[in-house]
């Protein structure tokens, strides 16, 4: 079920190459802003600001790696930890503070 603010990506903007498919949820002056999830090659599900992943959210590549943490302007920036896949191999977890991504 859509939330009453929801929007599809031809009206509402996601600025990060990577996931600006498909957009569904929040949006302000045509970007992405609020509680959102976003598809492209990659997806995000979390807080936009500006047509950007900000604030916490989730962020899953292609290849199965993933970041949950904090963003801003759509780089990891603050506390996460990220998981990433290595095929058959046990996955490798990093945790701590990023900058910057």
């Amino acid at each position: 079920m859509l939330a009453s603010g929801s929007v599809y990506a031809q009206e509402c903007q996601v600025l990060l190459s990577e996931i600006s498919g498909t957009y569904q949820g929040d949006c302000k002056k045509g970007k992405a802003e609020g509680q959102g999830t976003a598809k492209g090659t990659d997806e995000y599900t979390g807080q936009f600001k500006a047509g950007y992943p900000e604030g916490k959210g989730v962020y899953t590549w292609k290849n199965g790696d993933v970041f949950e943490g904090m963003w801003v302007k759509g780089k990891r920036d603050g506390e996460g930890k990220m998981v990433i896949k290595r095929g058959d191999k046990a996955d490798s977890v990093v945790t701590g503070f990023w900058k910057k991504d």
